[in-house]
Order: C-alpha cells, then structure tokens, then sequence
C-alpha cells in the first residue's frame, strides 16, 4: 500500500504543461509552420537555379530537373529546421513584446528561464523531426540524386552532337563540326584520334550523321567524303574518301550502385548495424563519424532558443532585422562547428565522439552564458548595450522615424519610390545573406580538407558576391515590392493616394524608378562583375586544390578563328601555352596546314611559337617542315585564356559575341552563347516583372481579410517565374528551344500576366 502511494504521490509531482506553456508552444508553432515553409521554398528556389546550370555545365538531360530537385528536398528540409525554428522564435518574441505580453509575463514574476522552457521542449521536439529526417530520410535522397544525376548525363551524352559542340570524352578524342544542312548532312566535320601506339589519326570532310547511338551505347560519324591523314609517325601520310565509318563505344558513367557503398548513403539505424557488425566493410571511425554528425546537428536545434531569446530581446522593435541577422549569424556558425569536428575526425584529430561531443558542449557554453546574461533584465542586458546603437539606426526606417529624400515638387513620388528602395535594400541584404551563409557552409568541409583559413574563407565569400549578388537581386526585388505595398495598404495611404485620384499606372511609375536601379545592377552585374569575379575565383580555386584530390591534367581544344586548337596546359596568367596544335582549314572544313609547338608565350602584341612543326597538306602528300620560332596570329587574348581553362560559369554577352563570331576561344554549342546575347537584355527585366506582380498587394483592403491570396500571387508567382526563367534558359542553351524564345518566353509571358491582373484590379 505504501509503494502504491509513493508512486501516485511521484505522478502528482510530474511537471505537467500550463496555460503559459501551451500559449507559448502554440505562439513559436503557429511562426514555424509558415516560417519553415518559406524558408524551404527560399533554399529549394536557390539550389533549383544552380542545378539546372549544372545540368547545362555537365551535358545532362534537362528533362530530369523536376525529379533530381525532388531527391534533394529531405537535405533542406533538414537545413530548414533550425533556420526556421529562428525565425518563429525572433517572430514570437516580436508578437509577444508588440503587445506588451511580454512585460505583463516579466512584471508578474515569469522568468526568461521560465519562459524559455516551454521553447526549449518545442525545439526537442524539433530536434527529433530533425534527426529522422536526416537520419533516415536524407540517406535515401542523396542515394537516389546520386543514382538519378549519373542517368541524366548520360541521357545527355546519348543525344545529338550540335553544331560548334566539341565532344572531348577522353584525352585521346575529340570531334566537332561546322555546321547541319537542312537535309540533315553535318559541314566540316573534324575528328582527331590519338591510338594506343601514339599515332593521331585526323579525319575531315561530310557526314550524314554524327550522334550517340543509344542502342548500341556507341558514338559514331557516318563520313560521305573526306579526307583522313595520319600524323605522328616518321612517315605521315593523307588518303581522300568516299565514305567512311567512325564508332567508339561509350564509357558511361554507372546508372545506378548499390546504395551503402557511401557511409553517407545510409540510414541511422543501418549504420549503427554496421558499426556493431562491419558487413560492408567501412572503417568504424568513419561510421561513427557519420552517426554522431547528425546527431550533433540536431542536438544543436534545443540550444536555439538559449541563443535566440537574449538577442531577440536586445534587440528591439526598430531592430528585429539585426535580430533576424545575428540569430541566423549563430545558427551557421554553430552548423559550421559541426562540419569541423567532422573533418577533425576524418583526419584522425582524435576520437569523434569527443571532438564532436566538445562541439556540441561549446555551442551549449555559448548559449548558456549568453542566456545567463540577459536572464534577470533581458531588455538591458550588456548584450542590449552593445546592439542598441545599431537597432536605434534601423528603427529610423521606419514609419516613424523616416527621413525619405524628396524632390521638390515630387513629394509622393519621393515618398513611394523611398518606401518600395528601402524595403527592397534590406530584402537584398538579407537574402544576399542567407545565401552567402548556405554557401559558406555548405563548401565547409573542403575549407577544411583544403586547410583555409579565416581570409582564405573570407577571400572566397567577397569573390563570390558578385554572383550572390545577382541572383539575390530578382527575389530582393519581390520582396521589397510586396513588403512596401502591403506596408502602404495596413497604413492607408494607398487609400489616400486613390483618394486624390491618382490611378495603379500612376503609383507603378512613381515605384518604377527603383526597378531602374535594380535594373542597371543587374545588367552591371551579369555584364562585368559577376564574369570577372567567377574568372578570378575559378583560377584561384584551383591553386588551393590539394593534389590528391586534382584531377589528372588534360589537353583542352577549341576553335578559334576558324582553326582548331588544343593545348595541353596554360600558366595561371594565361600568357604561356605548352603542347600546342593548330589545325587551319579552308572554307569546306578541309585541313591545310597543322603546326604543333611545344611551347606558345604572348609578348604583349601576339603569340610566339617555339619549337614548331608545320605539317602542310597538298592532295595526296604531306609536307614537313621545322623551325624553332613562329609567329602566331590569332585573336586570342591572355584573358581568354585564363577565361577559357578556369571554365568560369559566367561569361558577358560581349564576350559571348566574340564566341559567336569564333574570336575567342569556343567549345560549346552556338546555341549557348546565342542564349547569352538574348540574356543580356532579358535578365535585366526580372525586377520591372516583380514590381508588376507585387502591386496588385497595394490595392487589397487591410480589413478585408483578404490578402492571403494576393500574398499568394505575388510570392508564388515570383518564384514560379524565377524558376521557369531558369529552365528556358538552359532549354535555349542546349537547343531544345531556340535562343529567342528560351530568353524571352518567361519575362514576357509572367510580364503579359501580371499587366492583366492589374488591370483586372483597376476594374
């Protein structure tokens, strides 16, 4: 009888939840929900732009786009998780300090720490969503996006070879011609062969095709005439032809491998079975390596609120951006500090249980002092005293503290234009951000492997922000448009300005200078920044490459000024060139003349061969001739080089002109750079789209309840026209589509929409 009391009594003694847990709980579940959405939209958006360049980049079927984004979804539902779960805590304690719930909780005796509880079971709870979704899910995501991209290039590469397109597989082949008839006949046709004994076989002339058989899982020209010359053997010598044959079997990459043969490919559950049993045979460390990373990475997500809450506090009503900015700031560092203990263990810095459970311990350390230090007076602790200068400088921006700029005789005009500007700088800001962030992070464990430190990451983060800044720049534009408008309609003064009489077009073009400005950024950007800075970091990217990890070095070719070129290596300043061939034709794509030099060096005003040989090409015979120094006229500039053997993604539609007229370096389908030239007008429009789709939030009424849909509409709509902007792109680039309409489709078709919604709206 006495156990059964003692045991009724510990029941009675149970914690259980209150009022002010539950509103709490409720409070930060009703912000995560659309918060944790949002952000895995704003993260899928992103990944979506770079995956279908690198499907571009990498020849790969752009039809498996939509099913490659699929298996990546478990990863950032992942990443969204603490992400999110920052967000709704910094949006709660925002709700709850707006209406002064916050003081009724602290006057009345409620601690910071009582009311951190409740947040800190929500983040357990969170914590466990979390872990098996990285634990169980992610595994099978990045088996099947593995499995899924080896089909895709090679659906790719069972395709047809386009016109200017130089299909390189190996280092011993390379074919391209000049140009398709409308019967279907390929013009110039080149191909150069290196076989096992170092001959090089060069054949040219007509084919009626040159393609992938898919059936027989073969590359093969089908030559109508030509000529074919053998090269490199001491008695060269030339034979013309009616027809001729070419096939080579294809080494495609494995579709599809048992999933397990990477410890990442795993389950929690299948890699503890492997850590007690060892069936497939990975080492133990790396197993344990693996199963306490994504342990400590959700052990990280009940820590937030310890880090969340003093900072969320400190910073006040004015100053939530900072707030938003310093939290998410924590959240990367703390994700980042997983990745190196990681990488510590992987390089046998010592037991991965105590690297990894000293990184949780120390994140844990930081969160608790920082807590501590705001728990009796949260509103003024030392943290509240050194970002109080700070958030009194943001609170400025708004409403009540606006200093906007006006032209005379323009007021209104000033006004809206500053309203839609500094809303859309600080939407630039912050994306700009969150990307350089999942950017940073996401590249951690090769900073590590390659033994970076602070200014070397720092180093890649300012190279990169050209790009960051590009692609951040169409969404800043939405969601500056939208928050302004909204803004302008909760206020009333949309209802003013109708009241005066002024019409929607009137308020579009009083906003329209800022999507001007956006404009002649991004054109700035696309043309000479971002081109630049990819050049630079491309190049320095491969300094850092460890030497195991490097790939063997290999001969590139390309056309240029109608000459073929291949070169075996070009010095980091592009001005040197070693194991050069230069094969020139004529008109019909027939070899005249190949020189060959070991080595070609730019002096300032061209190209200087040394140790050439010139082999001439007159019917039937082959002439040789040798001289130790030739000089070489070509188009080709220092900066095409260093462009060109980078493989910098970005290229500027000056530079894809060139391109199309054969004056720098080519080996790309004419259809890439033709998309490039089309894009330099089109890109710049993005910001004039979204302005278009956000003012229709302008006209909602703020009592009506109704501006869901409009919210819909807008955000929605922005980030379907990103994403279908991108896919016509890479359509165009790859010859699905043509230039014009892969460039221009999506801008003009989301512009015609948006036009009539407004004027659905005006009526």
């Amino acid at each position: 009888m006495d156990s059964h009391r003692v045991a009724q009594q510990r029941v009675r003694t149970l914690p259980r939840p209150r009022l002010l847990d539950l509103y709490l709980a409720r409070g930060v579940a009703r912000s995560f929900l659309p918060a944790f959405a949002a952000t895995v939209a704003v993260l899928l958006l992103e990944r979506a732009l770079r995956l279908i360049h690198e499907l571009a980049a990498s020849g790969a079927d752009v039809g498996y786009f939509a099913p490659l984004l699929g298996r990546l979804v478990p990863y950032y539902l992942e990443l969204a998780v603490p992400l999110a779960f920052t967000a709704a805590l910094v949006l709660l304690v925002a709700r709850l300090d707006e209406s002064l719930e916050l003081e009724a909780m602290l006057s009345s005796g409620v601690s910071l720490a009582r009311i951190a509880m409740p947040l800190i079971a929500v983040g357990a709870v969170l914590a466990g969503a979390a872990l098996l979704i990285g634990g169980w899910l992610e595994p099978h995501g990045r088996h099947g996006f593995r499995t899924l991209k080896a089909e895709a290039v090679n659906a790719g590469r069972l395709g047809d070879l386009p016109p200017l397109g130089l299909y390189q597989p190996d280092d011993d082949l390379a074919v391209t011609y000049d140009r398709r008839a409308p019967d279907g006949a390929r013009h110039g046709v080149f191909l150069w062969q290196r076989l096992p004994g170092g001959e090089e076989l060069v054949i040219t002339g007509r084919a009626t095709a040159v393609g992938f058989d898919a059936g027989a899982r073969v590359f093969g020209i089908d030559f109508a005439a030509g000529r074919y010359f053998s090269l490199g053997t001491p008695q060269p010598y030339s034979i013309d032809f009616r027809s001729l044959v070419f096939r080579q079997s294809l080494q495609l990459r494995e579709s599809s491998w048992r999933r397990g043969s990477d410890p990442k490919e795993l389950t929690l559950s299948e890699l503890a079975a492997e850590a007690r049993d060892g069936v497939r045979g990975h080492p133990r460390e790396q197993i344990e390596i693996e199963i306490y990373g994504r342990i400590a990475r959700a052990l990280i997500v009940p820590l937030l609120p310890l880090l969340v809450l003093p900072l969320a506090f400190a910073t006040k009503k004015g100053g939530r951006a900072l707030g938003v900015f310093l939290c998410t700031a924590f959240v990367a560092l703390s994700r980042h500090l997983v990745g190196l203990a990681k990488n510590f263990a992987e390089m046998g810095a010592g037991p991965p249980a105590i690297l990894f459970a000293a990184t949780v311990g120390a994140v844990a350390l930081l969160a608790t002092l920082l807590f501590l230090s705001s728990r009796n007076l949260p509103s003024h602790s030392p943290i509240h005293a050194l970002l109080d200068p700070v958030s009194k400088g943001m609170a400025r921006l708004g409403p009540g503290g606006r200093t906007a700029p006006v032209l005379r005789g323009h007021a209104l005009m000033s006004y809206v234009a500053w309203e839609v500007g500094k809303w859309t700088l600080l939407a630039l800001g912050t994306v700009m951000l969150l990307l350089q962030m999942i950017d940073v992070v996401e590249q951690g464990d090769v900073f590590v492997k390659r033994a970076m430190g602070l200014a070397d990451v720092a180093y890649y983060a300012v190279v990169r922000l050209p790009a960051i800044a590009q692609q951040a720049t169409p969404v800043a534009a939405l969601g500056g448009a939208m928050t302004a408008f909204a803004l302008l309609a909760s206020r009333h003064e949309i209802t003013a300005i109708r009241a005066s009489g002024l019409s929607h077009w009137r308020v579009l073009a009083m906003a329209a200078p800022v999507s001007l400005a956006l404009l002649a950024l991004t054109y700035a950007l696309a043309e000479w920044a971002t081109p630049a800075s990819q050049v630079r970091l491309a190049a320095w990217w491969q300094t850092t490459e460890e030497a195991p990890d490097k790939p063997a070095e290999r001969a590139r070719w390309f056309r240029l000024d109608r000459e073929i070129v291949r070169v075996g290596a070009a010095s980091p300043d592009g001005t040197r060139l070693t194991d050069v061939q230069v094969f020139s034709r004529d008109r019909q794509g027939r070899i005249q003349r190949r020189v060959a030099a070991e080595h070609a060096s730019h002096d300032g005003t061209g190209w200087a061969l040394s140790g050439v040989e010139a082999s001439g090409f007159s019917g039937g015979s082959v002439e040789r001739t040798r001289r130790e120094l030739r000089r070489w006229t070509a188009s080709l500039e220092p900066e095409d080089v260093v462009a060109f053997f980078s493989a910098a993604p970005a290229i500027s539609a000056a530079d894809a002109r060139r391109s199309l007229a054969q004056a720098a370096p080519v080996d790309q389908a004419e259809t890439v750079y033709a998309t490039r030239v089309q894009r330099s007008a089109a890109e710049p429009l993005a910001p004039l789209v979204m302005l278009l789709l956000a003012l229709p939030l302008a006209y909602v009424p703020p009592r009506a309840g109704r501006s869901w849909p409009a919210l819909l509409y807008a955000g929605v709509g922005g980030l379907v026209y990103l994403v279908a902007d991108g896919v016509l792109t890479v359509a165009g680039q790859v010859g699905y589509v043509s230039p014009v309409l892969g460039a221009w489709a999506a801008p003009a078709l989301a512009g015609l929409i948006a036009l009539n919604v407004l004027l659905f709206t005006e009526r």
